[in-house]
């Protein structure tokens, strides 16, 4: 059931952020485009890779 829950909240994250690329690309283009697209993913990772920093690891490899 977590897991379920978990897919849902991914597929609604993906979904906002698809919408709002496609606004972003229907609003500009060429080097424009290029750099908010390059800000978002920049700015997506560092939201991601702090939030799995927070996690503590076993030597096994299995989180706490």
């Amino acid at each position: 059931m977590e897991a379920y829950l978990a897919l849902q909240a991914c597929v609604k994250i993906i979904r906002f952020i698809s919408s709002q690329v496609e606004k972003m690309r229907d609003s500009m283009d060429g080097k424009n485009i290029e750099a908010v697209l390059t800000e978002l993913g920049i700015r997506l990772h560092r939201v991601i890779y702090d939030h799995l920093l927070r996690f503590e690891y076993s030597l096994v490899g299995k989180w706490e």
